[in-house]
């Protein structure tokens, strides 16, 4: 049974300027298990901080058992992004489970799976399996070049 269950999420907003709608998100569905480790990325404005906010309000009906973290690593330099990481990685070996949106290929290479929002939907996804660290990385820098070139979903 999942931990936490988002299920067609959808997001509009009005721009600031000439008042356009802008569709953030549309149809978002994925479920974290217990312990799980998962990050989301995806295009700059693709929603994922608004998708953040809102599993922020259903966080509560889990009694906090999920540490949500909006670009943790954002704003920290290389040593500070490591304690940060280190932290989260030990958390969730203790059987933490971890939400994390982020634009940073080094943090999400931490995760467990890494969910892909393109157009405000989910785009692809991957898990670690037996990858080491550095496989990660390069199988998430691979899926963000696929995703930037606009490649065929789940390729």
């Amino acid at each position: 049974m999942a931990l936490l269950s988002v299920s067609e999420v959808g997001k509009i907003y009005t721009t600031r300027f000439g008042g356009n709608k802008a569709e953030a998100l549309k149809s978002v569905t994925f479920e974290v298990q217990k312990g799980e480790y998962v990050a989301i990325m995806g295009e700059s404005g693709s929603g994922k901080t608004t998708l953040l906010n809102i599993l922020a309000s259903l966080d509560k009906a889990t009694g906090g058992e999920v540490t949500l973290a909006d670009e943790p690593t954002g704003a920290l330099d290389s040593k500070s992004t490591d304690s940060v990481l280190d932290i989260f990685e030990r958390l969730n070996k203790q059987g933490q489970t971890i939400l994390m949106v982020t634009h940073s290929v080094r943090a999400a290479s931490h995760a467990s799976r890494v969910l892909f929002i393109k157009d405000g939907t989910q785009f692809h996804q991957i898990y670690r399996q037996d990858r080491t660290l550095e496989q990660m990385y390069q199988t998430i820098s691979d899926a963000l070049t696929s995703l930037m070139k606009g490649g065929d979903k789940n390729e």
